[in-house]
């Protein structure tokens, strides 16, 4: 596959049943004229499972996560057509989840996790990069070459900026309820706050990338 044309009358894996991954593939292939009345959608499952799937033909085309798209390319097994972010920018996806009891009852506690957790990945960033090209691959059991090539891929989306934004919230579900994926009457207001976010982010001297 060297194409999105080249998908028509093929299977393509989607991952799930609904969600990010579904969607990804969905307006990857209106954007590029494909319909989906032309093409088998698969919920063909994530990270190795996905892969085994495109590996064996079990599909034809997978959405899938890094570093399993630098390995097809590496391998020579599959060939990256596009990525989900150039297509679906402002959809969220990342948040961090606590229960009520806790952010009720441990609030210290949450944000020193939330600070910490974030810290952590603007140290790695920029300052133990190399050495968490050497972790990862070694963790997924891929070369650092495949790894590095994997993660520099996604750099430039690699944002980790912890507040919440509401615009991308609303188009978020706007997407969700084009596909009938979330009844029209469900609202995402009053289920998330910033509290703990903002200050991990004014802790740590964070600003907003997508700002004007």
């Amino acid at each position: 596959m060297q194409d999105f044309s080249d998908l028509e009358g093929k299977k393509v894996g989607t991952a799930g049943a609904s969600g990010g991954m579904r969607l990804s593939v969905l307006k990857m292939l209106e954007k590029n004229g494909v319909s989906t009345d032309n093409v088998d959608l698969i919920a063909n499952g994530v990270y190795q499972t996905a892969y085994a799937s495109l590996t064996s033909g079990e599909v034809d085309a997978t959405i899938i996560h890094n570093p399993y798209a630098a390995l097809a390319e590496a391998d020579g097994t599959g060939h990256i057509l596009g990525r989900a972010w150039d297509y679906i920018p402002d959809y969220y996806t990342g948040t961090i989840i606590a229960s009520n009891s806790f952010i009720e009852n441990e609030p210290e506690k949450l944000q020193r996790f939330l600070t910490a957790y974030y810290q952590v990945h603007e140290e790695v960033k920029n300052d133990y990069f190399d050495e968490f090209v050497a972790w990862a691959a070694k963790e997924m059991n891929t070369s650092e070459e495949v790894m590095r090539k994997a993660i520099e891929s996604e750099i430039d989306v690699w944002l980790d900026y912890p507040v919440i934004p509401e615009d991308r919230l609303a188009t978020t579900f706007e997407y969700l309820k084009e596909y009938g994926w979330v009844d029209e009457n469900v609202s995402y207001e009053g289920t998330y706050t910033n509290e703990f976010a903002q200050v991990a982010a004014d802790t740590l001297g964070m600003t907003d990338p997508e700002a004007k």
